[in-house]
């Protein structure tokens, strides 16, 4: 089975800008696996990990700390 990773900022820079607007926002880690991206008939593996909040990241002064951060606690739920 092979395990693909995009490592993107996206969705960390948009949940550090919500907390710092102070909404109440949550991010839910979803990896979708599968056995091959040419042939048919796919098995399919869908991981979910647990809803982060804003109580993981410690300090807003730090914008690169920050996402090297929430990314690595998003890629440690997967």
């Amino acid at each position: 089975m092979r395990k693909y990773m995009a490592s993107k900022k996206g969705i960390a820079r948009l949940a550090i800008v919500a907390w710092q607007q102070q909404i109440p926002l949550q991010v839910l880690p979803i990896g979708i696996n599968y056995n091959s991206f040419i042939l048919l008939g796919k098995n399919v593996h869908l991981n979910i990990g647990e809803p982060i909040d804003r109580s993981i990241v410690s300090n807003f002064t730090d914008g690169g700390i920050l996402l090297n951060e929430l990314n690595g606690t998003v890629q440690q739920q997967l």
